[in-house]
């Protein structure tokens, strides 16, 4: 942390710190206690973001700072959330409380992934605005792809099976970079 705070700033080292705090004392722990630890666990997951924003930008008072980790946030649930079903069995052999091993439909685990993927559709519009004619356009690809995560999650209510929640992960690795890229090129073009 003291290297953040000499090299880079105080509010970075405070991103890095939280971050570290999180998942060490709260996120790792919860693991064993409740199925809840991976809605906690969104929050360590997706403040490396905010550490690379305040690197750049010094500040967390932008929107957009706070827009981007609410799309990181709500990213994991579907993307987790097919990782929990898919490998449920393994982490109740481990002894980790997953929200998969108490919801043995899956479509309870289903709808944490669609809430998700819900909020994403949100997220794309704010965080790539619609202005100009290229603005639009990457606007409606942003949401374009978040209606791609929302339709993979779907399935997954409709079905919670392995199949589904495979499909779900992979579009999941797909929709995170393929938003970023429509973001940093909104960005750009502004």
């Amino acid at each position: 942390s003291s290297y953040l705070l000499f090299f880079v700033n105080a509010a970075t080292m405070w991103c890095g710190l939280a971050t570290w705090a999180l998942y060490v004392w709260v996120y790792t722990p919860l693991k064993m206690v409740s199925w809840t630890n991976t809605l906690v666990g969104t929050l360590p997951g997706a403040l490396p973001v905010w550490m690379g924003w305040t690197a750049a930008e010094g500040s967390l008072l932008d929107p957009r700072a706070w827009i981007l980790l609410g799309v990181v946030v709500a990213w994991q649930l579907p993307h987790f959330m097919a990782i929990a079903y898919m490998y449920r069995e393994q982490y109740e052999a481990a002894g980790y409380k997953m929200i998969t091993i108490t919801d043995r439909s899956g479509r309870g685990t289903a709808m944490h992934a669609l809430l998700g993927s819900f909020a994403l559709i949100v997220l794309a519009v704010l965080a790539v605005p619609p202005i100009g004619l290229v603005g639009t356009l990457l606007m409606v690809c942003a949401v374009a792809v978040a209606l791609w995560q929302t339709q993979a999650a779907w399935r997954f209510v409709i079905e919670p099976n392995q199949g589904t929640a495979r499909t779900m992960l992979r579009v999941s690795l797909l929709h995170l970079p393929l938003t970023m890229l429509l973001i940093l090129l909104s960005t750009w073009l502004a």
